[in-house]
């Protein structure tokens, strides 16, 4: 299970060591892998030099950094957008919002499983009397305003499941208000009293705190409008009544208005009104200008992430370990390759061998073990053409060994392949060993792109899923999301991109067609 911690940076050079520590302390006991995506809002101090030095240190530190300054709410919403854990945990860099909260958020929904997010809730609002007045008034005036009820003194501290995150970055919204956000998305959500450190002056003045409150009621609600509306029948009203007044007393009493003062006054008063009025109006203009640009509200000018130069060579070395003792322990039979069944090594023969819509083609298979495919297409009786790479030496010899009398049948221990019609992957992507999470993608993405150079009209390959039952998880396997590997393979393979998720396996089967 792995957890996502999201946290903007801006004047944090003094923070970011202890925040990086105490969050892995805290989130070490409870996942198997941890992932930091620090988000560098072009930060006037030295933040990204220390980000980028962390992260040289620890692979699962991630930054992204800004093409300028686009404020917190946007900020926090990129960095979401780059997260892929299965929980998210967003919060303050500046260590106001303890780190340690993430233990108490995931013990609550761990006992309350319904809920989507977890939140902070100040049991006394931080800051001087001012700060605590303009805070509470904030809250009370956005409420008031809009159809979208905020709890006042929440924080910016949140444990979310990815799927209540990713329904939350569909929002397309230019100008974020993200309080607001966390709101509408829905969910189950729960709020927890917790206290917030004072470690750090605002860097909210009055005037940003005052153009805040007017952006988020505006992009939440129209009420400002119909009150604008509303005041404009009033004071037609009123004056028609006036009008009607001063008719009655020139007719039955020849009583004329004297002075010019009112007059001059009732003109300033009604222009005033108009001005203000056009101003709201202006405002929703506005924004409806910047929403209809459609511009993405940030952009991002690199991803830091480093891992080590040769950690692919090392997972290809643990790997041929691990192959070589099961072939050696178990031989020529599905254990041999960490298979359960047979029957389960048919069924993804099955969906693998959806590629190949045509009856004679070359095929590679990266990973073939001891060739266990090879009688899949002879039974099918299909005309190929096969090699078969592996890194273990030792199933290769097992694989040759079988299929010695086969002309139409190689096996070889080269890291590089030569081109097929199609080239296939089964099981090969499932146990990470010792590796992290983010290590094995790396490792995992870097064969896709191999098994796309070695094909000529098509590949497939199978990886277990996330959706798996959490009891039958397990610490040494990697599962991923499949709707994110789709998208890979659709956004740098093909346009014709199959996902299989439907043959009662703990799997799915990606089928990538060049033709």
């Amino acid at each position: 299970m792995k957890i996502s911690v999201v946290t903007s940076l801006y004047y944090s050079e003094n923070y970011i060591d202890e925040f990086c520590a105490r969050i892995l302390n805290s989130a070490k006991p409870l996942f198997s892998a941890i992932e930091i995506v620090l988000v560098n809002d072009e930060s006037p101090d030295k933040s990204l030099d220390k980000a980028i030095d962390l992260a040289k240190k620890d692979n699962r530190i991630k930054i992204v950094d800004l093409s300028r300054n686009f404020g917190q709410h946007k900020a926090l919403m990129t960095g979401l957008m780059h997260a892929n854990g299965d929980y998210v945990f967003m919060l303050d860099s500046d260590l106001e919002e303890k780190p340690e909260l993430l233990e108490l958020f995931f013990e609550t929904m761990t006992k309350n499983p319904e809920y989507d997010v977890v939140y902070g809730v100040q049991k006394s609002r931080k800051g001087n009397l001012i700060e605590k007045i303009s805070g509470a008034l904030f809250y009370k005036l956005f409420n008031f305003f809009s159809n979208v009820k905020i709890p006042g003194n929440q924080i910016t501290a949140r444990l979310m499941t990815m799927r209540y995150v990713k329904a939350l970055i569909e929002h397309k919204d230019k100008e974020i208000f993200i309080a607001g956000l966390w709101a509408i998305t829905g969910f189950k959500q729960l709020g927890i009293p917790v206290k917030k450190e004072n470690t750090s002056p605002t860097t909210y003045n009055i005037g940003e705190k005052m153009a805040l409150l007017i952006s988020s009621i505006t992009s939440f609600t129209s009420k400002p409008l119909m009150i604008t509306s509303y005041l404009g029948v009033a004071i037609t009203l009123v004056s028609l009544f006036f009008i009607l007044h001063l008719i009655y007393q020139k007719i039955f009493h020849d009583i004329r208005l004297q002075g010019w003062t009112s007059l001059f006054v009732s003109m300033w008063f009604i222009g005033g009104l108009i001005i203000f009025f056009i101003g709201i109006i202006g405002l929703y203009i506005s924004r409806m200008f910047n929403e209809t640009k459609d511009r993405p509200y940030t952009t991002v000018k690199e991803i830091y992430s480093f891992t080590k130069s040769n950690s692919v060579n090392d997972i290809k070395k643990a790997v041929n370990k691990y192959y070589t003792d099961l072939i050696l322990k178990h031989g020529d039979i599905p254990a041999g390759v960490d298979w359960n069944s047979s029957e389960s090594q048919t069924k993804r023969f099955e969906q693998l061998m959806k590629v190949a819509d045509i009856k004679k083609f070359t095929i590679n298979e990266l990973g073939c073990g001891y060739g266990a495919i090879i009688d899949y297409l002879k039974k099918e009786k299909l005309n190929f053409k096969y090699t078969g790479y592996d890194v273990s030496k030792t199933m290769i010899k097992h694989a040759q060994k079988r299929f010695s009398q086969f002309k139409n049948v190689k096996f070889s221990n080269s890291l590089k392949m030569q081109k097929a019609d199609f080239t296939v992957a089964s099981g090969i992507f499932n146990v990470k060993l010792h590796f992290e999470d983010a290590e094995w993608e790396m490792y995992c993405l870097s064969i896709l792109d191999e098994l796309n150079k070695s094909s000529e009209k098509g590949f497939s390959f199978n990886m277990l899923t996330k959706y798996s039952d959490a009891s039958i998880m397990k610490d040494n396997l990697y599962y991923a999301d499949p709707l994110k590997i789709f998208d890979y393979c659709k956004k740098n393979f093909s346009k014709n991109v199959a996902l299989l998720h439907d043959y009662d396996l703990y799997e799915f089967t990606i089928v990538v067609r060049k033709y």
